[in-house]
């Protein structure tokens, strides 16, 4: 096909294409920047969502706490007794309203005899002498069977969703139900909107999410049960509500799973309204930059053709790392000027590879790239960070009769093994201190993730173990067991040392703790414990509760916990369960039996420890016993 006279000029080919390729940049600019700007929003959206979400399981959970606390000491109200002793609806019925509207955060009160009749109620007085529904029937047989004859749970009454809280009036002995709730209403959602600043809805999965509650306008209202196809049952979702994009996200309501889902959500396009303006100001701007470049392409093209040949060129060896090309050109206009830059640019870019090269082998890369990138000074910041310590188990004593040489060949086969996990868990190693291993996570580089990612790399290093010890054996080297000890808290993380050495690395309270979690597992006979916070911290991983200590140097009792590859049987976790809680009130002789029986089952070094603590702490009972065990050494 014969060119256009008007292209067969080179110079204005390079222009024609340069002002093509300046357009299509400028879209593909403006198509991103709408993504990342979408994306963008979505992030803060999630992190609303999830905040909101928390927000109103407080609320729900504390005013649950709060019902529970209240039902309780009315049951045991002299008062209230006696006016239920008068056998009068109305005197009951009044005292139920009094209490109701001077000390109880509830919307109804029901006395519920024996028989499943209601006596008295604070809902309507047609409603007194009638049989209670089949699904109360079961929430009153439930808390029957219960030690302490309460029980809560969600129900109907007159179309209205209640959360109900059951307990006994005793007299001595149970002589009816007193049955309080709150209703899943819009004025209940309303209050916690205020605190949330996001749209609130409760759904009914069970009758095809069906809307019991919500915060929504009417119409927004007809729009989401219209979607109910749309509508997960967990987790995020988008949805349009007229014509207005809204990024959703649902969880369950209350421990039980009643098919109560609590959705919040956050219009998207709220959320990128400053964004629409700011794009308008782009297409402007960059309407106005291209009749610009317009004129100073063509004006230009000729002159920059051959220098941006060079300049090509040498950008495609430094692609190919070839940082020894160098340009070296004479010329003292700006293309020139821009040359010399790249040469200085490259000589820099090779002289960063080359430390980075050197500190690569000392630090890790992470370490390395903040030292490179930033002011090298003393000093640091606080910030949350997760410190993983791990140790090999009698090493010394291993070592014993070996020579260096091999003592170091097997410590370096290990320490690069324990290296790879770390890193390919986002972890970096701070320092090895002989044996041992101190690796941080979320520092320098915070991450969300980071207690999540110091779990995985445990449990990867004590299965990593395994293929080591055969290997090991194969080499005529004795089999090594490790603990790894995890903590997730607030650390001042920087450069320490003097202005002539420093060291990039942690110090706080989190990083002891981490430590003498690490020296405590030899004692509990588990090879992986981690603190309250990593464990609150990482929602997806299995735990087991191991002990709440106080460990030395510290006076608050921590709580410690060891992560597993997958839950404990139902059997042996409610065993378990059963021989803490006597353990911990103080009935050392039935918890010793308990877990000696736990013990002969699985074989578990722990219920081993725990049996022979129970025995001794039986023979000398403490005084002022709280559940927590001191130790007195590392």
């Amino acid at each position: 096909m014969e060119q256009l006279p008007f292209l067969q000029r080179f110079s204005n080919r390079l222009a024609f294409s340069i002002l093509g390729l300046l357009l299509l940049g400028q879209a593909l600019t403006l198509y991103f920047i709408d993504r990342a700007s979408y994306e963008s929003a979505k992030q803060v959206l999630d992190v609303e969502l999830d905040v909101a979400e928390r927000v109103f399981h407080q609320v729900y959970t504390q005013r649950a706490n709060i019902l529970e606390q209240q039902i309780q000491v009315l049951s045991a109200d002299y008062g209230f007794k006696q006016a239920y002793g008068t056998q009068d609806v109305d005197t009951i019925t009044s005292a139920m309203n009094n209490h109701l509207r001077r000390v109880m955060d509830a919307d109804v009160m029901f006395i519920i005899s024996l028989d499943y009749d209601i006596i008295a109620n604070t809902q309507s007085k047609e409603i007194n002498g009638q049989q209670v529904s089949k699904e109360w029937e079961e929430l009153l047989d439930y808390a029957d069977e219960q030690d302490d004859y309460s029980a809560s749970g969600s129900s109907t009454f007159n179309g209205t969703h209640f959360q109900l809280f059951v307990s006994p009036l005793m007299a001595p002995d149970v002589v009816a139900w007193v049955v309080v709730g709150f209703a899943y209403n819009d004025v209940y959602l309303e209050e916690i909107e205020e605190l949330t600043r996001t749209e609130l809805s409760i759904l009914d999965s069970n009758q095809g999410f069906k809307m019991i509650g919500s915060t929504l306008s009417v119409l927004q209202r007809a729009d989401l049960s219209a979607q109910q196809s749309s509508i997960k049952n967990d987790g995020n979702f988008e949805l349009v509500l007229l014509k207005e994009r809204y990024l959703s996200q649902i969880s369950s309501l209350g421990k039980k799973d009643t098919g109560l889902k609590v959705v919040v959500q956050q219009s998207i396009d709220q959320q990128l309204a400053s964004y629409y303006s700011l794009r308008s100001v782009l297409l402007f701007i960059f309407t106005a930059s291209f009749a610009l470049f317009c004129v100073v392409i063509w004006a230009t093209a000729r002159n920059i053709t051959r220098p941006l040949t060079r300049l090509t060129k040498a950008t495609q060896e430094v692609q190919k790392r070839n940082l020894t090309y160098r340009l070296e050109t004479n010329r003292k206009d700006e293309l020139g000027l821009l040359m010399n830059a790249f040469d200085r640019m490259i000589s820099d870019l090779s002289e960063k590879e080359r430390i980075r090269t050197l500190l690569g082998k000392v630090v890790s890369p992470e370490v390395a790239n903040e030292l490179i990138n930033s002011k090298v000074e003393l000093g640091g910041e606080e910030k949350e960070v997760t410190i993983l310590f791990s140790d090999i188990r009698g090493f010394t004593n291993a070592c014993e009769g070996e020579s260096p040489k091999r003592v170091l060949e097997l410590l370096n086969i290990y320490l690069t093994e324990v290296s790879s996990i770390i890193d390919d868990n986002q972890g970096v190693v701070d320092k090895f201190i002989g044996d041992a291993v101190m690796a941080l996570f979320g520092a320098p580089i915070s991450s969300s993730k980071a207690p999540e990612n110091a779990i995985n790399a445990a449990l990867q290093m004590t299965k990593m173990l395994v293929s080591l010890n055969e290997r090991f054996a194969q080499m005529n080297y004795d089999q090594i067991s490790i603990g790894i000890g995890i903590n997730t808290g607030v650390v001042v993380a920087g450069n320490m040392g003097s202005e002539s050495r420093m060291n990039y690395t942690v110090i706080g309270d989190s990083v002891n703790l981490s430590s003498r979690l690490e020296g405590l597992t030899k004692y509990y006979g588990v090879q992986i414990l981690v603190g309250e916070g990593t464990k609150k911290a990482a929602p997806n991983t299995h735990f087991r509760f191991i002990d709440c200590v106080r460990v030395k140097g510290k006076n608050e009792p921590v709580s410690i916990y060891e992560p597993l590859m997958s839950a404990l049987n139902q059997e042996e976790e409610k065993m378990y369960a059963q021989a803490l809680k006597l353990y911990i009130s103080g009935r050392f002789g039935k918890a010793g039996m308990l877990f000696q029986e736990l013990f002969e089952h699985s074989g578990d070094g722990l219920y081993s420890m725990y049996q022979h603590r129970s025995e001794q702490l039986s023979s000398n009972p403490p005084d002022n016993w709280d559940g927590v065990y001191s130790f007195d050494s590392k």
